[in-house]
């Protein structure tokens, strides 16, 4: 019957251990974002869309990512396409899209160069990157001891009784 009474310590750290993994996973993430540096670029939007409507990545995926600005776009023929035709998403560590809108229509399809701001990898960021995975590596080794320590008690609770 000891293993009831060692039960609710178990659970306790078991909790404890999970709540301190979490809440470092979700503060250290957060740095991906913010130690990277501001960058400009011009750049050549193969296509932009298929479909008025539909997002496209802009760059390849990765090469510009949590997009943060994209203006001045213009087709080959130097025309400029209007702000108010089209949004963007910031989009994440692979990179962000453009949509062109119904007002758009006659864009479709063309090549576009815009100006871009985005976040760019920088050697911190990499580092808190690195955190982030050994964090996560330290999470599947707990979880490895949270679900032997729950055996060893399941084994103890339903073992043989010394007589």
């Amino acid at each position: 019957m000891n293993a009831l009474k060692s039960l609710p310590i178990v659970a306790i750290l078991i909790v404890g251990m999970g709540a301190i993994v979490l809440a470092g996973l979700a503060i250290v993430a957060e740095f991906s974002e913010e130690l990277r540096e501001p960058t400009a670029a011009n750049l050549t939007i193969q296509n932009p869309n298929a479909t008025v409507n539909s997002s496209v990545r802009v760059g390849t995926s990765g090469l510009y990512p949590y997009l943060q600005t994209l203006t001045n776009c213009e087709n080959l023929s130097s025309s400029k396409l209007p702000a108010a035709n089209y949004t963007f998403e910031e989009g994440d560590a692979t990179g962000g899209k453009i949509q062109l809108l119904d007002a758009a229509q006659n864009w479709n399809g063309q090549r576009l160069n815009c100006s871009i701001t985005y976040l760019a990898a920088t050697t911190s960021q990499g580092y808190a990157d690195s955190l982030t995975a050994g964090i996560g590596v330290f999470a599947t080794f707990m979880s490895v001891l949270v679900l032997s320590l729950v055996g060893v008690v399941i084994i103890r609770l339903f073992g043989l009784k010394k007589e």
